[in-house]
């Protein structure tokens, strides 16, 4: 099956040799800034003057700031269009899957921050995918994302790593 969201990420990393979010975004020229202000928004992917920016709240936790700047280099990998028509994108939720670009935003994000290797032999040490998420350092749903976009290209993965039908609730761990 044909996945070119990972194809794009994989690339991505392999030619940055890097999984790290601010090193990835440095090399594709994308200015990341910091602000406490921003309340409920978590950040946003804009383009100004062809300038490009991701702006992260920095009330949030680092593992999701990081998890936050992925999310936002998959629009800029992925939704430039969006961008130049609407001038900037917002995100109010991490884990927002109600358009085909949030999903795949965030299917792009899980490709740069969790390796399928490491993934693999995670999996098969511990049956339990909070245990996985919490030594990868992500959030359970992202990793949720990965596994079905792996099983997608054919990998299949035990049960315990099929998500539940509720598995885009918010998960705090």
């Amino acid at each position: 099956m044909n996945n070119y969201i990972k194809d794009i990420a994989d690339s991505l990393v392999k030619k940055v040799k890097t999984r790290n979010v601010k090193e990835i975004a440095d090399f594709l020229n994308i200015h990341i800034y910091y602000n406490s202000n921003l309340e409920d928004l978590y950040g946003f992917y804009t383009v100004i003057e062809k300038r490009k920016a991701i702006v992260v709240n920095s009330n949030l936790d680092r593992l999701t700031q990081r998890q936050v700047i992925a999310h936002e280099i998959g629009h800029d990998r992925l939704h430039s269009d969006i961008v130049k028509s609407n001038g900037i994108i917002q995100e109010f939720e991490l884990m927002d899957m109600r358009t085909k670009p949030e999903y795949e935003a965030n299917a792009f994000a899980s490709h740069i921050l969790i390796d399928d290797e490491e993934l693999d032999l995670l999996s098969k040490e511990y049956n339990d995918f909070e245990v996985v998420s919490k030594i990868l350092g992500v959030n359970i749903n992202m990793l949720m994302i990965k596994v079905v976009e792996l099983n997608k290209t054919g990998k299949k993965y035990s049960e315990m790593f099929i998500p539940k039908g509720d598995f885009l609730k918010k998960h705090n761990f």
